[in-house]
């Protein structure tokens, strides 16, 4: 496990997702305090497909960032690439991330945070979900980043949907192809 720097905190929260219908846990690093009045920043790091919610802080010095003030959110997102399943409607990881998680992990800021204070990050299938939730949703994200990526074209107007790592799609030619 990565070293937390001093006066952060690492806490598992767990809250019901409407979005999902169940019960989910998330990880935040976080300063121990925070002055009054002070410009908070949250990043979301958003973590690939075969991982789950406590590997970025556990395999990485992200957390450092929590010592220079900013706010780490780190959802779990299974093997859903962060977006709403066509063929599951339970399964409804944009909106989770987009509604529930953003309301619930920052209830517990001392100030509202703002779209240019908010940032979306991942790796692999999480910089996939970063992208494509930042494009969806400029309102929530100042910024956006992708490391190794995946991208999926879709070739012949199909549509792709993935709960897990199988990929079903549709249209004229049924292709997809997924570039790192």
């Amino acid at each position: 496990r990565s070293k937390l720097p001093a006066a952060t905190v690492l806490r598992d929260r767990t809250f019901h997702s409407a979005a999902l219908g169940r019960d989910v846990t998330y990880r935040v690093i976080e300063p121990s305090s925070f002055r009054t009045g002070e410009h908070v920043r949250v990043v979301y790091l958003l973590h690939g497909n075969g991982a789950n919610f406590r590997d970025w802080s556990e395999s990485s010095p992200i957390a450092q960032l929590a010592g220079k003030g900013y706010v780490l959110v780190f959802p779990e997102g299974h093997s859903s690439f962060y977006v709403n399943s066509l063929r599951d409607t339970q399964e409804r990881y944009e909106d989770f991330l987009t509604h529930d998680l953003v309301v619930d992990a920052e209830k517990h800021l001392p100030t509202h945070v703002d779209r240019i204070d908010r940032a979306i990050v991942g790796i692999s299938m999480g910089g996939y979900g970063a992208i494509v939730l930042s494009l969806k949703h400029p309102e929530f994200y100042g910024f956006a980043g992708a490391l190794s990526q995946q991208s999926i074209l879709q070739s012949g107007g199909s549509r792709c949907d993935g709960r897990s790592s199988r990929w079903r799609c549709g249209g004229s030619s049924g292709r997809r192809e997924v570039l790192h």
